[in-house]
């Protein structure tokens, strides 16, 4: 079996995960198609419910991927044909990518069905009603997984590597306790908290609770990383980018708070089954989690990442960290 995730985030994996293995559970190991930036290969090398990987290389943003521009869509059939899969099951709305595996060959074929264009190319129901479209997306995981009988699936984890969390905790056994980890990147300007509002936030920190800051983001965001170093006050303040995902992994289950934007890391430290303060200014909140305390503006939390305050994160980490003691 294959299952066809497209969304391009490591918390769209994430988020989908309890529905991935419930398929895998009824079904045996899947063949996960999912795009690169997932980066599903590292997180879930050794998931027993995760026979293999297959990319789905598209970026509608660049158009450089193997399966963007003219020649993308006959690729991406010859790459679903080449899985010899039986069975897909897509979990999204795109009709395209459900013709493909009609033009692929594979003989059952099951997604969300909620417009006329995509049942076209599906032949196994459950199709989800066509409200559904105007819901979130984990909104419309969450139809289709009930929909196909599961219910009331556990929340994501993702499993710590014993020897990642080795090496991490020698890389920090000379900075001081507490570690506040922060999670500055995020996919999207939209879901950007400000560098230097990170940069205040971490100054406050450490002059009220003093210990180590741990600046965490991609390769590609380790200029927004060194300037929000150069802009906190004194105190114990690290960058952590470039660092490979079993790592990281082991750094957010290890750090004692963390704060970040609604990100791929905001939903690992959730995984991993520790409290992520998420902030929420162009988004709704996620709910698949317990573990992901939100922190939204005053005036909701679609108003904007600027309408969120530092002293407003501020109080809400001296709270919240006061209560997980």
């Amino acid at each position: 079996m294959l299952v066809f995730q497209p969304r391009p985030g490591l918390g769209d994996l994430i988020w989908h995960l309890p529905l991935i293995r419930a398929l895998a559970h009824r079904h045996g190991p899947v063949t996960l198609v999912t795009k690169p930036s997932t980066q599903a290969d590292a997180l879930l090398a050794h998931d027993p419910d995760v026979a293999g990987i297959v990319w789905f290389d598209r970026n509608p943003r660049q158009g450089t991927g193997y399966h963007d521009g003219p020649l993308g869509f006959p690729r991406l059939v010859s790459t679903l044909r080449k899985t010899r899969a039986c069975c897909c099951v897509l979990l999204h709305h795109g009709a395209s990518l459900a013709a493909a595996m009609r033009l692929a060959g594979i003989r059952h074929r099951y997604g969300y069905g909620y417009t006329v264009a995509q049942r076209t190319w599906l032949n196994r129901g459950p199709f989800l009603d066509r409200a559904v479209r105007f819901g979130e997306a984990f909104d419309q995981a969450s139809a289709y997984a009930a929909a196909l009988g599961f219910a009331n699936l556990p929340e994501p984890s993702v499993r710590v590597d014993e020897r990642a969390l080795a090496r991490v905790l020698a890389r920090l056994q000379h900075l001081p306790r507490p570690f506040l980890a922060l999670g500055v990147g995020a996919h999207g300007g939209k879901r950007q908290w400000a560098g230097e509002r990170f940069a205040a936030l971490a100054t406050l920190q450490l002059q009220a609770n003093p210990g180590t800051i741990l600046v965490l983001g991609a390769a590609h965001e380790a200029g927004l990383v060194r300037a929000i170093l150069a802009k906190t006050g004194p105190g114990s303040v690290h960058a952590v980018t470039g660092w490979a995902l079993p790592e990281i992994v082991a750094l957010l289950a290890e750090a004692d708070v963390f704060l970040g934007n609604d990100s791929g890391l905001m939903n690992l430290r959730a995984a991993c089954g520790r409290p992520a303060f998420g902030l929420f200014g162009a988004s709704g909140p996620l709910r698949h989690s317990k573990m992901i305390r939100p922190i939204i503006p005053p005036e909701g939390a679609r108003a904007g990442m600027n309408a969120i305050t530092v002293q407003r994160v501020q109080d809400a980490l001296q709270t919240g960290s006061a209560s997980l003691d």
